[in-house]
């Protein structure tokens, strides 16, 4: 569990720092052209590593096409809605909104599914969904002349936050059956590609410098390809509950770089429910990993147990 944790902590610096980068560059780009260089990009990458590393797993990738098909529909919303959510408010409003609502939205598919739920999940993640409607409330009080951006932002960022919560429990489907993060992301993308490309201008080429096609290529390679192997492999290892919770940290940290390059120190209302939200998040996990190893202790317990009384039988 601690090195899924560590892996997502990975994934939530990297992601926080782009999500800060895109907030400011793609008011000036066609967004569809953007997603749709970066991730075929990403996509041939994952494809040769699996091509190579994987050939192994392609069996098993056959018999999973549902799987498939439901990873990629998932995806190429979650992402779509997170590049249209980022163009039209700021970062730390879009990354609260999409990380933060996912733990709250497993924990009521939980008990909707009548599975049992820590009560401190409960408090904490109750806590967190209060944070976030303050945080959105916060967010709608714009200016004269901007209220529709931040009603449209808020709309896409919550369809991005249920996105995100149904990605994560199609993808631990794919780590159940052991395949690596790679040939996973090999398959995810070709639906978000597709539509992507559909919808980039025609004569968009003609337009683009080379120094958008550099920063696009470091998206794709450094902000994309790193950061959902980072998130791959954290689902692997750790509960959909844990990453969920675990991703509630970014608002934080994407805050903290937006402030670092606006060069503001200044402590907001904003800013103390992000840093709220951290701690819960943070205090959710460590409940989580303690749970964890007392199940361990205790069954390893049960099993020392059942072992001496066999043997004395």
């Amino acid at each position: 569990m601690i090195q899924g944790f560590l892996f997502i902590l990975g994934n939530i610096i990297v992601a926080s720092f782009q999500s800060v980068f895109l907030s400011h560059w793609l008011k000036g780009v066609n967004v569809y052209f953007v997603m749709a260089m970066s991730f075929t990009i990403v996509m041939t990458l994952y494809s040769t590593l699996t091509f190579i590393l994987g050939r192994k797993h392609i069996a098993t990738l056959r018999g999973m096409k549902a799987d498939i098909l439901a990873l990629n529909l998932v995806s190429a919303g979650n992402w779509i809605f997170y590049f249209f959510a980022i163009k039209y408010l700021n970062a730390a409003a879009v990354v609260t909104l999409t990380q933060c609502l996912p733990p709250v939205l497993i924990t009521l598919y939980t008990l909707a599914s009548r599975k049992v739920v820590l009560k401190s999940t409960l408090i904490f993640h109750g806590m967190i969904l209060l944070c976030t409607i303050l945080l959105l409330r916060d967010i709608l009080q714009t200016p004269v002349g901007h209220e529709g951006n931040a009603v449209l932002g808020s709309a896409i960022a919550v369809l991005c936050a249920i996105t995100v919560s149904v990605t994560i429990g199609v993808s631990k489907v794919f780590a159940n059956k052991g395949l690596p993060g790679y040939v996973v992301l090999s398959t995810r993308f070709p639906l978000l590609v597709m539509i992507s490309w559909v919808m980039t201008p025609a004569g968009i080429f003609s337009t683009v410098t080379p120094v958008e096609l550099a920063i696009i290529a470091a998206i794709a390679l450094i902000g994309l390809a790193m950061t959902n192997f980072c998130l791959q492999k954290g689902i692997e290892l750790s509960s959909p509950m844990v990453v969920s919770t675990t991703l509630s940290i970014s608002p934080f940290v994407v805050l903290l770089f937006d402030r670092i390059s606006k060069r503001d120190a200044t402590i907001t209302s904003q800013s103390l429910l992000i840093f709220a939200i951290v701690i819960l998040s943070l205090s959710c996990v460590y409940f989580n990993f303690r749970r964890t190893r007392l199940n361990a202790r205790s069954a390893s317990a049960h099993a020392a147990m059942a072992l001496k009384t066999t043997a004395e039988n």
